[in-house]
């Protein structure tokens, strides 16, 4: 038979792994996105193969992304596809370690270094215009230093070590 008469079922089933790996993850052996996630050509659109599973399943699309519970970006088996939100995909992926932490210095984007935002913190007294000048001399705008000045951005969390002790028991 060939692939371009099937249906969307026969054609999800040809490209799909018949065996499960040790986690049960049924693999997608088609096109994949460039992101690593399969992809479905059909009726002239490609969907992504996860979301195909879970309307194979239960008849309707993923009202959310359609998410992979076991990370398995090229996993079709619907028992592992969530109908989940950006936000709450976002949660878990920083959760289960496939997003790094993005704040301060691990930014890509960053200006500053935690020594340069502990200086600025050190150095600000509150005088009129002191945060242009700062911004000047460190690089950046005072919208920038205020937010740093007013812990905004570059948050540090204060530790009383009163209420750090330890356990006694």
């Amino acid at each position: 038979m060939l692939v371009k008469n099937m249906s969307l079922e026969e054609k999800f089933n040809y490209f799909t792994s018949k065996i499960p790996t040790k986690s049960g993850c049924l693999l997608w052996l088609g096109g994949q996105f460039s992101q690593g996630y399969g992809g479905l050509y059909f009726n002239g659109k490609t969907y992504y193969a996860h979301r195909v599973a879970f309307f194979l399943k239960y008849g309707h699309v993923p009202k959310n992304l359609g998410t992979h519970s076991c990370n398995i970006k090229l996993c079709v088996n619907w028992e592992h596809i969530i109908d989940n939100s950006y936000s709450q995909n976002t949660k878990n992926a920083y959760k289960d370690g496939l997003i790094k932490n993005q704040i301060g210095e691990n930014n890509n984007r960053a200006i500053l270094t935690w020594k340069q935002v502990r200086e600025i913190r050190c150095i600000y007294t509150g005088v009129r215009g002191q945060q242009t000048q700062l911004a000047k001399i460190y690089g950046t705008d005072r919208a920038n230093i205020c937010n740093i000045v007013n812990n905004h951005r570059w948050i540090e969390k204060a530790v009383d070590d009163f209420l750090v002790q330890e356990n006694p028991h």
